[in-house]
């Protein structure tokens, strides 16, 4: 996984769809049937996949990479000049004991036999030690890690890995609702986008009343079980929603975007961070029953045609740009955006019920 690689839309996907096929085949036990996926230490591992990534550079984390570190049956060993040929000598051992038939045993017993070589930077830290909590708040769910940064009024997550797709896989979706730049991943993922206020504007398309929460670590029962409910019903409806960039939005990730206007940078320009386009296209031609994509607003709509222009998949769609959703939007009032949603909406073949 290398800075060139990355530069594919397509690539990332690829690498978790082969580490998803791996996961899956390692839960099989011997009649075919699956174990627990999400204890790993039920299964025992029967395929290996080696890889490589990058370490931050200048304190600098990279998303993708995290994403990968995330998984609970990846292991990153930190290899150095000082123990590569010790470690090269376990890994052969490893593998030869696979490829004869034998089973290297669960991630628990792995973590045993390379115990002293495992990579244990925290995920979302651009170094070795856990970041300073006077400034930072640091929860933990067993295997990640999220920074959740301190602000003036609230707590934002500062996760760096993108949200995925939210899509209900037993409603196939008819519209596809876009926003510009990616909500960070929460630690518990039902509540992903919660604080995107286009759910304001759903809530009352819905009949279900609920306002963005800015701070997911303190949403309460009825909050959360209020937007699980919206989530379901808005779903249900073939409303699937993603964002045109997986760059995780934050004030800084909008101000270097906004700022670099696609201009070439030299090789220490920090200041720019180049658009990461999700893989809408992979998608839609997953999806078939998608006729309509919606814009929150024209600034989603502008980089998706920088991105996406001329691309196959998007012919036969129809292409609508909604008024933002945002409270600063303020030419229009909350009940015209409604109005120009719902619209949107009916318009695509949606049932409003």
């Amino acid at each position: 996984v290398g800075k060139m690689e990355m530069l594919c839309p397509t690539f990332i996907p690829a690498v978790h769809d082969i580490l998803d096929t791996i996961s899956h085949y390692n839960t099989l036990d011997n009649d075919g049937c699956n174990n627990d996926k999400n204890n790993t230490n039920l299964f025992s591992i029967k395929c290996i996949l080696f890889g490589t990534i990058p370490t931050p550079r200048y304190g600098r984390v990279i998303p993708e990479v995290e994403s990968i570190r995330a998984k609970k049956d990846v292991l990153v060993l930190h290899v150095t000049k000082q123990n590569r040929e010790e470690l090269r000598e376990r890994l052969i051992s490893l593998v030869q004991n696979v490829m004869h038939g034998g089973e290297a045993g669960g991630i628990s017993d792995m973590n045993s036999v390379f115990q002293g070589y495992i990579y244990d930077r925290p995920l979302g830290s651009g170094s070795m030690s856990k970041p300073n909590v006077k400034n930072n708040d640091y929860s933990t769910n067993g295997d990640t890690t999220v920074a959740l940064e301190e602000g003036k009024n609230e707590t934002n997550i500062a996760s760096l890995i993108p949200c995925g797709p939210l899509l209900d896989e037993k409603s196939p979706p008819k519209v596809l609702i876009l926003g510009h730049t990616a909500s960070g991943k929460p630690l518990d993922e039902s509540l992903s986008y919660c604080e995107r206020s286009m759910w304001t504007i759903l809530g009352k398309i819905f009949n279900i009343p609920f306002s963005p929460v800015k701070n997911v670590e303190k949403i309460t029962p009825p909050e959360s079980d209020n937007y699980r409910a919206l989530v379901k019903t808005t779903l249900e409806h073939g409303i699937c929603m993603w964002d045109v960039l997986s760059n995780v939005h934050s004030k800084q990730t909008h101000n270097k975007l906004r700022t670099g206007k696609r201009k070439a940078t030299t090789s220490n320009d920090t200041t720019f961070e180049p658009p990461k386009p999700n893989d809408i296209q992979s998608l839609i031609q997953k999806y078939q029953s998608l006729s309509t994509i919606c814009f929150i607003g024209a600034k989603a709509y502008k980089e998706f045609q920088t991105l996406f222009k001329g691309s196959e998949e998007m012919q036969t769609l129809e292409l609508c740009v909604l008024p933002s959703s945002s409270p600063a939007n303020c030419r229009i009032s909350l009940d015209e955006k409604v109005k120009q949603w719902q619209d949107a909406i009916l318009k695509a073949g949606v049932l409003l019920e």
